[in-house]
């Protein structure tokens, strides 16, 4: 039996080269496990009524229909191939599992076969992931997994509870895509399943494991692919940050702290039911950066509140909405910072900055300004802190807003004009005020006293 199919492996992700033969693989391995019912442990009679499903999802539509072609292909003896020199045709032995009605196409794949299993192939849709809902399955695959733009949001809050009451297996395969915003959440699995943490397995896979591509074909791809990172994800399958990211995937993983925990905090905020994040301490030193957005325009309002009394620096807090009037984002903001005493660094560009700062004077803020020197500078001081390992923040959930940041560290590029930055921008300015601003002096209000 091999790795990828013990029963102890239920999360587990094959990062192959390409032309690796992922797809292929992954036709095959749902032919058996609906031949089979693999899961159902119980007598014959029970296997052979029991209702049995398996899913591929894929980021698009023809990845979907290539791994359903090939199920179709091979069990009807089409499926040709090449091989020691040869053009070849399977010849199946179980040609009728699937029945000429059994075949539906269109608006998804879906093959029921014989014994009463069933197979569906599909993309993931634009609802990520949601329209898989209200069924259960003993088996779903994910094919490159990798090109979806939001990985994080499918797999934990749509796909994995799909399994739960068959205690079923998923399998993630893809090619790392460097210009995916998802590369980081998929690189960070991938580690946690080289070190089986949290049920997760990693298997690698390497372009000459491919039986099927010509030994020539093979010599001729490792010949005319000069450029070092572009042959290791080719020919090996291994993650290659370029294209100009600024923050490399291994910084961004040291960032997460497992063992960091938020509670819930004792304040009420106008914008959500509940503030998460580490209980005030009046010992430590706080500091508030927030990047404020339009309630129109689309982006989000976020602020990270960090302890810099700590070595490393931790995130303690996040704030992160969209949609919201700003009257009610600054409250927020004054919420937030007064429960921690801290300092306040605001962006002093964004929605008429020096509004902001004036309709925040009672709060002290400091100024940053975005048009000036100040942001390469903070963007350097934000490298350097990451490379260094001196920020540390809880596990990134979708109720910490952690997610966010994590896919936007992970994108980011020098040339940002096209790009989500409001979470890197946050950070950076409270990175930048710790390690480059002394806190600001109190001044003292003197108080007169009238003479009469």
């Amino acid at each position: 039996m091999s790795e990828t199919t013990k029963p102890e492996n239920k999360k587990n992700i094959l990062v192959p080269s390409n032309r690796w033969g992922k797809t292929l693989i992954t036709a095959v391995k749902h032919i058996w496990m609906c031949y089979y019912k693999i899961g159902i442990e119980a007598d014959s009679k029970t296997v052979k009524g029991a209702l049995y499903r398996t899913l591929n999802l894929a980021a698009h539509s023809e990845q979907a229909r290539i791994e359903a072609q090939y199920i179709k292909n091979i069990l009807q003896s089409n499926f040709v191939f090449y091989f020691e020199g040869k053009w070849l045709v399977n010849k199946c032995k179980i040609g009728d599992f699937l029945p000429p009605d059994g075949i539906v196409e269109s608006p998804n794949y879906v093959f029921s076969f014989k014994n009463g299993s069933a197979h569906i192939s599909r993309t993931v849709g634009d609802d990520r992931g949601g329209a898989i809902q209200g069924g259960s399955y003993f088996f779903i695959s994910y094919d490159e997994c990798c090109r979806s733009y939001r990985l994080e949001d499918e797999i934990e809050p749509d796909i994995l509870p799909r399994l739960i009451d068959t205690n079923g297996t998923l399998d993630l395969l893809s090619t790392p895509d460097k210009d995916s915003p998802s590369l980081q959440y998929y690189y960070e699995l991938c580690e946690m399943g080289k070190d089986r943490r949290d049920g997760w397995y990693t298997k690698e896979g390497a372009l000459s494991e491919n039986a099927f591509i010509p030994k020539d074909a093979l010599k001729r791809a490792e010949e005319n692919i000069t450029d070092p990172q572009v042959r290791a994800q080719v020919l090996s399958g291994q993650f290659v940050f370029s294209g100009g990211r600024m923050f490399s995937g291994q910084s961004i993983r040291n960032i997460w702290n497992i063992e960091q925990k938020w509670d819930i905090l004792p304040i009420h905020l106008l914008s959500i039911n509940y503030q998460t994040g580490k209980l005030y301490n009046p010992a430590h030193r706080y500091i508030l950066a927030g990047d404020f957005a339009r309630s129109e325009s689309g982006d989000a309002t976020v602020a990270y509140v960090l302890d810099y009394s700590l070595n490393p620096y931790e995130i303690v807090s996040g704030y992160r909405v969209t949609g919201m009037p700003i009257t009610t984002q600054l409250q927020d903001i004054r919420i937030l910072r007064q429960y921690y005493n801290a300092r306040l660094i605001i962006d002093t560009n964004s929605l008429g900055g020096s509004i902001i700062r004036d309709l925040l004077s009672s709060e002290r803020p400091e100024s940053f300004d975005f048009k000036a020197k100040q942001k390469g500078e903070m963007l350097f001081i934000l490298k350097k802190v990451l490379d260094d390992g001196r920020i540390k923040a809880p596990k990134p959930s979708g109720e910490n807003t952690l997610q966010v940041l994590r896919r936007e560290l992970g994108a980011y590029k020098e040339d940002d004009a096209r790009l989500k930055t409001d979470t890197v921008m946050a950070l950076g300015m409270g990175l930048y005020a710790v390690e480059s601003l002394p806190p600001a002096r109190k001044i003292p209000i003197k108080m007169f006293r009238r003479i009469i």
